[in-house]
């Protein structure tokens, strides 16, 4: 074996490898947020596929229709709270699913309550692009505790 064919273990991967050939989805109301993140995922992740929804009904649709390895979503667009029971849904589907929760005003409930529903990561916005990469780097990663306590 050649040190170019060697498998990398997730540490010494690079994002992008870590991110080959997995499907995001990234949903937000915000027409300019949802292209700003999907120019960031598409230059850090080249080889993931991007799909993006404007709300949590567009993105659940998206989600049956494929499912998809990480959901970034954020948590107040059609309602407030919006993000936060898509995950609660999508986790009830797929227990598995890496999911990122973003928003401009979390607060300690809203934290706690992603927390107990398995979500990867909390990111207050606004957010660096390197906090992005590394929080979508770590969900896909086995650095991200996918499963939900049981009730």
């Amino acid at each position: 074996m050649t040190s170019s064919s060697r498998l990398l273990s997730p540490q010494h991967a690079s994002p992008a490898q870590v991110v080959a050939q997995k499907r995001i989805l990234v949903v937000d109301d915000e027409p300019t947020l949802r292209r700003i993140y999907s120019q960031i995922i598409q230059k850090a992740f080249p080889n993931a596929e991007l799909v993006v929804a404007e709300n949590s009904l567009d993105a659940l649709a998206a989600y049956r229709k494929g499912r998809f390895d990480l959901v970034l979503s954020d948590n107040d667009m059609e309602q407030k709270g919006a993000g936060l029971a898509l995950l609660r849904t999508l986790k009830s589907e797929d227990p598995n699913l890496r999911f990122i929760l973003m928003s401009g005003a979390f607060d300690d409930s809203t934290i706690n309550e992603a927390n107990l529903n398995g979500v990867c990561a909390t990111l207050s916005k606004p957010f660096e692009r390197e906090v992005l990469i590394s929080a979508i780097t770590s969900a896909l990663q086995a650095t991200c505790q996918v499963e939900s306590p049981m009730p």
